[in-house]
């Protein structure tokens, strides 16, 4: 990937581990606040390494954050849809990730995710 000028390896670039780790210290920020004033404070915690670091790397790492953040989503995604598919069944087992039912159920379930409907 190149983004303006700068070339990023998704895959095999140093700050890979780093960006993963961004993402990971800031979902367990938002897991185990009791408020919005400790909230901001884990999260600011999770992203100092960004505050000391050139901005080319920090867009790096950010960039590898962001791509993690996406798997994670993703994968969290198709739990829910195949969840729901179940439950929706009533103890049919649930119908496999090929299947056009799933798809569109997993493009539903992220809609109404996105837009604040569940």
């Amino acid at each position: 990937m190149v983004m303006g000028g700068i070339s990023i390896d998704l895959q095999s670039d140093p700050d890979v581990p780093v960006g993963r780790e961004v993402m990971e210290h800031l979902v367990g920020a938002h897991m185990v606040a009791h408020d919005e004033k400790e909230l901001l404070h884990l999260v600011r915690h999770s992203i100092d390494v960004l505050y000391t670091t050139p901005v080319e790397r920090g867009l790096r790492i950010m960039t590898h954050a962001a791509y993690r953040g996406q798997a994670l989503i993703l994968e969290l995604l198709d739990l829910a849809t195949r969840q729901h598919l179940a439950l929706t069944d009533a103890g049919l087992a649930p119908a496999g990730e090929e299947s056009e039912r799933f798809s569109e159920e997993r493009l539903d379930l992220w809609a109404r995710l996105r837009d604040g409907q569940v």
